[in-house]
């Protein structure tokens, strides 16, 4: 079991580069300037898409490795994105809950 777990980390590990920092980012501006959770989720899951298809496209070489171990391209790909999509619901509801903590209950005005 520890093995698979550690086979699966290995293929989130190969793009979460560019997913972690989209994740921080976008909790960030939810956090900072009181984004619509709506459109965050839209866009987190459009990010997703893309790196979906860079990973599948530039990576496919490498997903041979994971085949021969006995993994599925699908297995893969659905713990990677559920582990990713985890980690933003988190990282949002930890933005949410320091929100409040610390009372920016405000939206300020860019156009003044």
């Amino acid at each position: 079991m520890k093995k698979k777990l550690l086979i699966y980390f290995t293929f989130y590990n190969s793009f979460s580069n560019a997913s972690l920092p989209i994740s921080i980012f976008v909790s960030w501006l939810f956090f900072r300037y009181d984004f619509s959770f709506f459109i965050i989720f839209w866009f987190k899951v459009a990010t997703l898409i893309v790196i979906f298809y860079f990973v599948n496209n530039y990576k496919n070489n490498e997903l041979y490795f994971y085949k021969n171990l006995g993994f599925t391209k699908r297995n893969i790909w659905i713990f990677s994105l559920t582990l990713d999509f985890i980690i933003f619901i988190f990282a949002m509801f930890a933005a949410y809950k320091l929100k409040i903590a610390l009372g920016f209950d405000f939206v300020p005005d860019f156009f003044n």
